[in-house]
C-alpha cells in the first residue's frame, strides 16, 4: 500500500527518475478520479491503485502503483513508467518474497520483512499491512498498542518507532482510504485511488515460473546494476 517505497539511501536513480515520470503524466496529466467499491463482510482479495507521498529529511517523492491482495498470504505490487512499462515488480507470498527487474530480467529474493524494509524504510508483513487497511487485527500480531475511535475502528497504532493513523475510511466500513505512517527515516501519506474487491483473479498472476529464465542476484548485486545505468 504506501507503502512500497524504497529507503532514500538505496534507492537507484533510475527506480525514482521512471517513478517520477510515472507521477507527473499519471498526477499532473491525467484528471485523479477516484472509484472506490464498497467493502464486503468478507474480503478474499482486492486490488486497485494507490498514490503515497513519501518525506524524509532529503526529498519529498510522490508515486501512484498497482496492488494486488489475495488474502491472506499473497501481494503483488507493480511499479510503471508512462508508457506502461514495468520498472519493478514485487512478490509475497509462500514461495518467498521477491524483487524483480523485468528489464534486465534479474531478481532479489529476500524474507517478507526484509523486502518490505528496504522498499518502505521500515519493517512490515504481510498480515500486518492488511490488518491496517482493513481494520481487521489477528492476536498474533503482537507488540502494537492500537487505538480505537468512537465506532469501535482501529483509527490508531504505534509498534517501537513506527507509528500509523487512519485518517479517512471507505464509508461505512473499517477499511482505509488515508493512512499517515511516521518513521524516523520518513513520513508518509498514503491514499486509496481505486479499490475492488473479490474480483475473479486472473489466471498465472502470482506465477513466478519465469523467473526460471531470470538471473538471481543479491541487493547489493542488483542495486549495482541499477546505478550503472544512470
Amino acid at each position: 500500500m504506501r507503502l512500497f517505497l524504497q529507503r532514500s539511501w538505496v534507492r537507484p536513480q533510475v527506480i525514482r527518475t521512471g517513478i517520477l515520470l510515472t507521477c507527473f503524466y499519471l498526477i499532473c496529466c491525467l484528471p485523479l478520479r477516484i472509484r472506490l467499491s464498497n467493502a464486503p463482510s468478507e474480503i478474499k482479495s482486492l486490488e486497485g491503485h494507490a498514490s503515497c507521498r513519501l518525506q524524509t529529511e532529503e526529498t519529498v517523492d510522490k508515486v501512484r502503483f498497482s496492488f494486488l491482495f489475495d488474502l491472506p498470504d499473497r501481494a503483488r505490487i507493480d511499479v510503471s513508467d508512462l508508457l506502461g512499462r514495468t520498472i519493478y515488480q514485487i512478490y509475497i507470498m509462500k514461495e518467498g518474497a521477491f524483487l524483480i527487474i523485468p528489464s534486465k530480467k534479474i531478481f532479489w529474493q529476500g524474507e517478507e520483512k526484509e523486502i518490505v524494509d528496504v522498499l518502505l524504510g521500515f519493517p512490515l508483513s504481510l498480515q500486518e499491512m492488511l490488518a491496517i487497511f482493513l481494520g481487521k487485527w489477528e492476536k498474533e500480531l503482537s507488540g502494537w498498542a492500537l487505538e480505537k475511535d468512537q465506532q469501535h475502528r482501529i483509527s490508531a497504532g504505534k509498534r517501537e518507532n513506527l507509528s500509523f493513523r487512519i485518517l479517512k475510511y471507505l464509508p461505512e466500513s473499517s477499511v482505509a482510504q488515508e493512512i499517515q505512517f511516521v518513521h524516523p527515516l520518513s513520513k508518509s501519506h498514503v491514499k486509496i485511488i481505486q479499490v475492488d474487491f473479490n474480483l475473479p483473479l486472473k489466471a498465472g498472476v502470482f506465477s513466478i515460473s519465469f523467473l526460471g529464465k531470470y538471473e538471481k542476484k543479491t541487493w547489493n548485486g542488483i542495486q549495482k546494476i541499477l546505478n550503472d545505468e544512470d
